[in-house]
């Protein structure tokens, strides 16, 4: 069975797992395992596996009297808020049996002993000391979107940071020894002055992560691209935990970890020819999600748009996690990796082709496929509600594809773009600096119906895009400055968008904004400094000629395609994190290895022949006799020795025939439609799976960029 196959049946066996212990229950869920929940069966699961009710993890929440067995499912670490909403719910219901199943494990809590001690610790709660009380880990950490996009809503808030993390000693130092003396690691070493809660979701995504390839039966080798990528890659590398899993492992792939703030150039664009990528944008998301969204649902019935009872919809949304068919399964994959006119004639084929077996008269007279005509298609089915349930999860996928095109935004989405691409277009052709319009997008954003957040989002671009010095000299960087200082005391007034309300304050005050600026500006450059230390992947653009615009051409497309690029014989931004040779028990498995590796040991007699082949060109072979009475050693020396003549190839991430590509910090649907075109284009044998911590978009980028 391929990875890609086992993927998605891999993250249900741990729900099957959390089924096991729902049966007579009141459950209760965090946003992020919720989610998770979402994209791996829904309430439905739980409900069939014989749990009463399924509730939202908050103090506001209890049990009734009759209620006697709670299981509380926690996407993280089993300390602070929590544990406090769990002992809330406790306390004022009638429990007698709780359960807590966690994602995180014992050794990457912050202390062992807080996770052992949480079973006391519910019992006293309960008010019992003779009620029964359980602490389970199982990892239900990761979404599959599609077979081959996972994401992580639990890590959604992780961020690579702007700048540098640790000193370059530290880094090199435990590169090489991957655990200090203390048996501490590099990420401890390196991340001490971050807040406890940023290193604790850094070690538990290397624990979810160390899970997943567990159960995938996955022996991997690590690569990794950016400075926190490299952290977790180390750590993973040197789990006591994962060197265990390994020895049992069947099938060996590469694991490519790339830092999203390398490139924001993408997230930030207002381009989008992913439909995927489009109704995340445009449709509001579902409460509490990351990576899914309310699809109105109300042209399949008889209720107005506006109907509501206390304020809430009559009808309830639909959404795009609907993969219990092999038809919307099939679509869902498509609306990830196609583009989107041929996402639309393929959706608009299958609505067609189900409205036929079920006799629902079609219009078929138009000879152009519009968003309308697709439209009407779906609204056919409105007087056959038995066609609407049977079919409801390819109607819900195609209102929201018909929804994404025919919204309100899509007008300033496109304004947005061509202003993005003027900017880009004078900044490159020109040679010109882009204050002067920025200036004049500031002043005339209202009339643009424009947004301070939009100006700032193409000002982020045009740091990811052409580097730190863009604006200029320090006189346009204060005329720009001065300019968001009188933008914002004047947007005041009404509100202010989420990130700069963070970086402002409650109080709007003069030297507050200034502040606010001054910080925003700051992480404008750290944006433009991203790739500086770089070799091959220090630009994003392409400039075919002196008088025409430059071309956006993504990191991770540069990366993957020099990745399966036969010619590319090197990657010199790439790490590959091998354990080195650090000590006398390290330098002999190394000797071993490249035995095993380089030649084919035969014994005849009292004498050992050694035969190497060229296995890249086969020009020539060779044999070397020892003889018997060498030591061990001599035998390994001689080996050492030889290889230094050998021609050794470097370890590439297509040396395995599966590779997962996990960007830490979010990655776009259309990122992932490159990967699987580049793949396709040079090795479609190679399968390979995309993991991320979120789907991710221009405001979510700022908000993570400037969150302080």
């Amino acid at each position: 069975m391929s990875v890609q196959t086992n993927l998605p049946k891999v993250l249900d066996h741990w729900w099957t797992e959390v089924c096991y212990k729902v049966k007579k229950s009141v459950v209760y869920l965090d946003n992020p395992a919720a989610e998770c929940l979402h994209w791996h069966g829904g309430l439905l699961r739980l409900l069939d596996a014989g749990a009463l009710h399924v509730r939202q993890l908050s103090s506001f929440e209890t049990g009734s009297e009759s209620e006697r067995k709670a299981v509380f499912v926690v996407s993280g670490p089993l300390y602070g808020e929590p544990l406090h909403i769990i002992q809330d719910i406790l306390k004022y219901s009638s429990f007698q049996y709780s359960v807590v199943i966690t994602s995180f494990s014992p050794s990457h809590h912050d202390n062992k002993q807080t996770y052992y001690s949480v079973e006391d610790r519910l019992l006293e709660w309960m008010g019992d000391m003779n009620y029964t009380a359980e602490v389970i880990h199982i990892p239900i950490f990761a979404a599959t979107v599609c077979d081959s996009l996972f994401l992580t809503p639990g890590f959604s808030k992780l961020f690579p940071l702007l700048g540098n993390i640790g000193t370059k000693q530290s880094h090199q130092t435990t590169v090489k020894h991957g655990e200090d003396k203390d048996g501490g690691t590099l990420m401890d070493n390196s991340v001490s002055g971050l807040s406890f809660e940023y290193q604790l979701n850094l070690k538990g995504l290397v624990d979810c992560l160390n899970s997943l390839l567990e159960l995938l039966h996955l022996k991997e080798d690590i690569f990794t691209l950016g400075m926190l990528s490299r952290l977790i890659g180390t750590d993973l590398e040197h789990s006591p935990l994962a060197k265990q899993r390994r020895k049992s492992a069947t099938t060996r792939a590469c694991f490519l970890l790339v830092d999203r703030t390398l490139d924001l150039a993408g997230p930030l664009s207002h381009e989008t020819d992913s439909l995927f990528d489009r109704i995340v944008r445009v449709l509001p998301q579902l409460p509490g999600h990351t990576c899914d969204v309310a699809v109105d649902m109300c042209s399949l019935t008889s209720c107005l748009f506006n109907d509501t009872v206390y304020e809430r919809p009559i009808v309830a949304p639909g959404c795009l996690a609907n993969k219990s068919t092999d038809l919307a399964s099939t679509m869902l994959n498509k609306l990830v990796t196609t583009k989107q006119k041929e996402c639309l004639m393929e959706m608009n084929r299958c609505v067609v082709e189900v409205a036929t077996r079920e006799g629902i008269p079609v219009d078929l007279s138009e000879e152009k496929l519009t968003v309308d005509q697709l439209n009407d298609t779906v609204c056919a089915f409105r007087s056959h509600p038995e066609a609407v349930i049977t079919h409801s999860e390819i109607l819900q996928q195609a209102l929201a594809v018909t929804q994404a095109l025919n919204h309100p935004k899509n007008s300033q989405m496109e304004e947005l773009l061509s202003t993005e691409k003027l900017l880009i277009q004078n900044t490159t052709i020109s040679g010109e600096g882009p204050t002067t319009n920025l200036l004049r997008l500031i002043e005339n954003r209202r009339e643009k119906s424009l947004t301070l957040e939009d100006v700032v989002i193409l000002m982020a671009q045009l740091f990811a895009l052409c580097g730190e010095n863009v604006i200029g000299d320090d006189k346009q960087k204060t005329k720009l400055q001065a300019a968001f200082v009188e933008a914002i005391f004047h947007d005041a007034e009404e509100e202010l968008p989420e990130f700069l309300r963070e970086l402002v304050g409650e109080t709007v005050q003069e030297t507050s904004v200034i502040s606010a600026v001054k910080v925003m500006f700051e992480k404008l450059h750290l944006i433009g400094r991203a790739r500086q230390d770089l070799k091959k992947y220090r630009s994003v653009l392409h400039k075919a000629g002196e008088l025409e615009a430059a071309v956006y051409i993504p990191l991770l497309r540069q990366l993957i395609d020099d990745v399966f690029n036969p010619i590319v014989s090197e990657l010199p931004d790439v790490e590959f994190l091998s354990k080195g040779l650090t000590d006398s028990g390290e330098f002999l498995h190394f000797l071993i290895d490249l035995t095993v590796r380089s030649f084919g040991v035969v014994k005849r007699n009292n004498e050992v022949f050694l035969k190497y082949t060229d296995n890249y060109r086969s020009l020539f072979e060779w044999e070397v006799v020892l003889h018997s009475s060498g030591t061990l050693f001599d035998f390994l020396l001689f080996i050492f020795v030889t290889s230094l003549f050998m021609n050794v190839s470097k370890h590439q991430p297509r040396d395995h025939p599966v590779l997962i590509v996990f960007v830490v910090g979010g990655v776009t649907a259309a990122e992932v439609r490159q990967i699987r075109e580049i793949v396709a284009k040079y090795r479609p044998s190679t399968e390979v799976i995309v993991g991320s911590t979120r789907l991710v978009q221009p405001k979510d980028v700022l908000k993570m960029i400037f969150k302080r």
